[in-house]
């Protein structure tokens, strides 16, 4: 129906599968404008996800689409687009595009098509797990105590300077960066990355972290992050990719340097 050969990024039945619960979006395909709604249901003990497609493009479109003009309807969709794939506060991705996208990393997209011999898809699936995938989590350290000392707004600006810190540190064609929640953010480097060149970019980070001066009304002050880097390449899924490097964070959490209130 869409017209791919690949799964969309944004795929509403993946995550209406992954959580699930109804999840709806906006569509745009061949000058026509779509309402998607994918729901769980159980049938025969087994759970489906059912689409429903709606072409809306003639309730919404005010003015003609063709050439891709942009009007209100495409900038309207743009926006619940961007809402449904990002953190609203850092404008980095949310957890649910980031694990849809370290999902696909992970599954074996390499089908078999009449074009595509069984011993081909076989080599080049061999050839891609090869690769390694590189994630990252990290966090501030003792943010709790960056909020009690300095005011929630400090531990806002503080949030907010690490999410700059990192897409101003990595090529953005090296990487997919996200936001989890609260300080905790991540970081997808492009498959077949050396340990090397991530290894170095994270500690980058980190040491630019280390140096900022934060700005906060009661003080100015430093944080600093820990974090965990792992190879996720053979990992089966994403929650046993997030462990793994989720039990790194943990090891580096050991020697993170003594919170120290300054002046």
């Amino acid at each position: 129906f869409w017209g791919r050969d690949h799964k969309c990024k944004v795929c509403v039945s993946e995550q209406a599968h992954n959580e699930n619960k109804t999840m709806m979006k906006f569509e745009y395909n061949n000058f026509k404008y779509y309402f998607v709604i994918a729901r769980p249901i159980i049938f025969q003990g087994n759970k489906y996800i059912v689409e429903f497609i709606t072409d809306v493009t003639k309730n919404l479109a005010s003015s003609s689409i063709e050439g891709g003009e942009s009007n209100f309807v495409s900038d309207l969709i743009y926006q619940l687009e961007q809402a449904n794939t990002h953190d609203i506060f850092t404008g980095l991705h949310n957890k649910t595009y980031f694990e849809n996208t370290l999902t696909h990393e992970l599954e074996d997209e390499n089908e078999v098509t009449d074009e595509l011999t069984i011993a081909d898809a076989e080599i080049s699936s061999e050839s891609k797990q090869k690769q390694p995938l590189y994630m990252a989590i990290l966090d501030i350290n003792d943010f709790k105590l960056v909020n009690d000392c300095y005011g929630h707004d400090a531990g806002d600006k503080s949030i907010l300077s690490v999410a700059s810190i990192l897409k101003n540190s990595i090529p953005y064609n090296q990487r997919t960066l996200a936001r989890f929640g609260g300080d905790e953010f991540c970081v997808l480097f492009r498959r077949g990355l050396e340990e090397e060149t991530c290894i170095n970019h994270m500690e980058n980070i980190k040491q630019k972290i280390a140096a900022t001066l934060q700005d906060g009304e009661k003080a100015h002050y430093h944080v600093s992050i820990s974090y965990g880097l792992k190879d996720v390449s053979d990992c089966d899924n994403f929650h046993d990719a997030l462990q793994l490097v989720d039990e790194a964070l943990y090891q580096d959490k050991k020697i993170k340097p003594e919170f120290v209130i300054e002046n």
